[in-house]
């Protein structure tokens, strides 16, 4: 079923009640009516990208970047209704690139991917921080890959994440406990990327290329990379 005929989107969330899916800059019901484009940024140099909800559906955490002005980028949030009221999450200066992650389920925290302080140039963390702008963490080195950005267990406990080797990482919130969730594939090259968790934390779902099929799938899995299911079987490179 495509919900968005004829429009292009980049990163598709669930509303906590799913009956919206948000994608860079709208949002639209999970039946394909009332598309409605966010309001724009009342900064004419901060440009607006990928969201996510906030556990009670009320904002939606933002990307802010500009390419010649990194004093705007950082992480913001709008008002999920029709993305007014702006707010900027981030200090100014925090991270000159930001990859928007996932609200905490207390809906108190945002999970997010930067360039860590110190650290091969281009490289990415895992961040968390306040909903209010303090508590700016870096929670692991620079092993994330991009993109989307780290996805927040439902019990609040773990953090699930892409590595730049195409594994799939988890770690506490609180930076310990850093290790790789085994997907047993069969053999030659894998890459898994864009892991995100099921409502119920029991299973994960990603996108996996195979060096045996030649492209890349859906995939979802237990928690602990047991019981590998492929989802989708085309040539195109679903993901995200």
């Amino acid at each position: 079923f495509r919900v968005l005929p004829g429009i292009a989107a980049e990163c598709p969330r669930w509303s906590p009640d799913g009956s919206k899916i948000s994608v860079a800059g709208a949002t639209v019901n999970a039946d394909g009516t009332g598309f409605t484009p966010l309001a724009p940024s009342p900064d004419p140099l901060l440009n607006l990208g990928c969201n996510t909800w906030s556990p009670d559906g009320s904002r939606l955490a933002v990307e802010g970047f500009n390419d010649d002005h990194p004093e705007v980028t950082g992480i913001y949030t709008v008002r999920a209704s029709d993305g007014g009221d702006l707010v900027r999450v981030t200090p100014v200066g925090a991270t000159p690139t930001v990859v928007i992650g996932d609200y905490s389920p207390d809906g108190n925290r945002i999970v997010f991917l930067g360039e860590p302080a110190h650290g091969r140039r281009g490289s990415l963390a895992v961040f968390t921080v306040n909903t209010d702008g303090t508590g700016l963490r870096q929670i692991t080195p620079g092993v994330a890959n991009c993109c989307p950005g780290p996805s927040w267990s439902p019990d609040g406990t773990e953090l699930l994440f892409g590595s730049t080797r195409g594994k799939l990482l988890v770690v506490h919130p609180d930076g310990t406990g850093l290790g790789q969730i085994p997907i047993r594939t069969g053999g030659g090259f894998s890459f898994a990327f864009g892991p995100g968790w099921s409502p119920d934390g029991k299973n994960i779902v990603f996108s996996l290329f195979l060096e045996t099929k030649g492209q890349v799938d859906i995939y979802t899995a237990r928690a602990d990379g047991t019981r590998l299911v492929q989802v989708t079987n085309t040539p195109d490179n679903e993901e995200f």
